[in-house]
């Protein structure tokens, strides 16, 4: 055991510096106990706001993921009113479409005025809009044309 101890302490030593032993007995002298009781209560003020801020954010963490449960829940819920509202449309739909044909088997006469009055709109539309690009624009300057 003591040929252990001549090992360790000859392992410690290098080039000629003291031993680690040596080293440690004058720590204390070298460093001043107020700074290390500073130090210290530094160090567990630190730790304590640390745990405070751990704490609030598992409770943030919590609040997220009840939120999350309950939005998750309401999104469910209104994705499928939707799609049921979507395919309640559609079957609405089809059946204006279904009417639609047989009307126009009974009246053909009311779809060819609605023809009609398409058409006509359509020609409004198009002089409404040659109407439009006659019109001079701010600033030109305006002359008489002579037939």
């Amino acid at each position: 055991m003591d040929g252990d101890k001549v090992i360790e302490d000859q392992s410690c030593q290098l080039n000629g510096s003291p031993s680690l032993t040596q080293l440690i007995d004058r720590v204390p002298q070298l460093v001043n106990i107020k700074d290390i009781h500073q130090m210290i209560d530094l160090q567990v003020a630190t730790l304590d706001r640390l745990d405070c801020t751990n704490k609030s954010l598992a409770n943030c963490s919590a609040m997220a993921q009840n939120k999350l449960g309950a939005t998750s829940k309401l999104y469910k819920r209104t994705a499928k009113q939707i799609s049921d509202s979507k395919k309640d449309l559609d079957v609405i739909y089809k059946k204006i479409l279904d009417l639609k044909a047989k009307i126009r088997i009974e009246r053909p006469d009311l779809f060819e005025s609605e023809r009609r009055s398409s058409h006509d709109e359509q020609e409004d539309q198009i002089d409404s809009e040659t109407n439009e690009q006659r019109i001079p624009e701010p600033g030109a300057s305006h002359q008489k044309v002579t037939e």
